[in-house]
């Protein structure tokens, strides 16, 4: 091999060393820019256990005030019979005049 042969591949070495120093660079912050991936997918993970729980208590919570607000009609209803009897009784007894 020549002179002019060995120099050119020597350039040529020199040039792949200083691309691979760059890539190793590179593969230096892919992995930090893995880790913070890997950080916030474990956040999002937790926020959507808590996001699950939070809509299950939310629907918790709504059948809680359906069955409240169902109660509260009954007994409406049922104060209101109670009201209509007392009246009747008080003007069987000529308690209350007929109006």
């Amino acid at each position: 091999m020549d002179s002019e042969s060995r120099e050119m591949f020597q350039k040529l070495f020199d040039k792949l060393d200083i691309m691979d120093g760059r890539l190793d660079k590179m593969d230096g912050r892919l992995n930090k820019v893995e880790g913070r991936l890997d950080k916030i997918e474990g956040r999002l993970e937790i926020l959507e256990i808590m996001q699950d729980r939070t809509a299950k208590k939310l629907d918790d919570l709504q059948l809680d005030i359906a069955v409240a607000q169902r109660n509260t009609r009954h007994d409406i209803h049922d104060l209101k019979d109670e009201m209509e009897t007392v009246i009747e009784v008080l003007k069987m007894n000529n308690l209350l005049t007929i109006q």
